[in-house]
């Protein structure tokens, strides 16, 4: 009887292991979060160059891949849902940062399955590439990929030979929507107080018709159904800077036509 309690004392020390294994990439994933995080913020600034912001982003796209490419190889197919809360927020806000830096290039929504073309999907040599420029800033990134494997052999989690299907969820790419929202709420907001009046209105057009999209469909996800408020949040006060600036226009006119 004792054989089979410490039997699951080893099981739970293993599961322990392969937490903190998925728990380590995250964090590399984190931290270049972070420096997108820090870098699109200067798109609030006044006369801030968007072209160039934008570049400086789309540089981390190989690396986020990577961490990516880790997360769903480490993970079994048949456990990725057990595992997925640990790296749910995370995607949603990658997510939400390249559609901004999509709407700022583009002017539109950029689909689901075009992220994941462009995270779930590496171009491996290009992956390879930039990672070797970053060797010496990651000493130990070796030794801890060797930790991985070994963690990979020891713990025996039903394996099954099948490989997932790399995609993201449904609700991670809405709530990287209504992340995105936000932002584009804030920077609607800046662009009145840095004088450009014709950006707002493109925000307002683009945030509406994806009102429009999401009223088709229906959350029985109560999760959801609180960041949604967030994005009704956002495109009310979008509404709001685009009423006052039509309402400055009209005077306007009527001060030039008294004239």
């Amino acid at each position: 009887m004792i054989e089979i309690f410490q039997q699951f004392n080893q099981e739970i020390e293993e599961e322990k292991e392969f937490k903190q294994t998925i728990k380590t990439s995250i964090v590399k994933g984190k931290k270049i979060e972070q420096q997108i995080r820090i870098i699109l913020n200067d798109i609030h600034s006044k006369n801030s160059d968007i072209e160039s912001i934008c570049k400086k982003v789309k540089e981390f796209y190989s690396p986020l891949s990577l961490v990516f490419d880790s997360l769903y190889s480490i993970i079994p197919s048949n456990k990725f849902f057990k595992y997925y809360g640990f790296f749910k927020k995370f995607s949603s806000e990658i997510i939400s940062y390249i559609l901004l830096v999509h709407f700022f290039e583009a002017g539109d929504l950029l689909t689901k399955e075009e992220i994941e073309k462009l995270l779930l999907q590496p171009n491996t040599q290009e992956c390879i590439n930039k990672e070797s420029n970053n060797i010496e800033e990651e000493k130990n990134e070796n030794e801890e990929l060797q930790q991985q494997l070994q963690i990979k052999e020891k713990v025996q989690i039903s394996q099954t030979k099948k490989k997932i299907k790399r995609n993201f969820q449904v609700y991670d790419y809405l709530i990287g929507i209504v992340l995105m929202s936000t932002e584009l709420s804030r920077y609607c907001i800046n662009c009145v107080r840095s004088q450009e009046f014709e950006l707002p209105f493109k925000i307002g057009e683009f945030l509406n018709n994806i009102n429009s999209g999401l009223k088709l469909l229906n959350f029985p996800n109560k999760e959801f159904n609180k960041h949604l408020g967030s994005f009704n949040y956002s495109l009310k006060s979008v509404e709001q800077v685009l009423y006052d600036l039509q309402k400055i226009r009209q005077f306007k006119e009527i001060l030039l036509t008294k004239k």
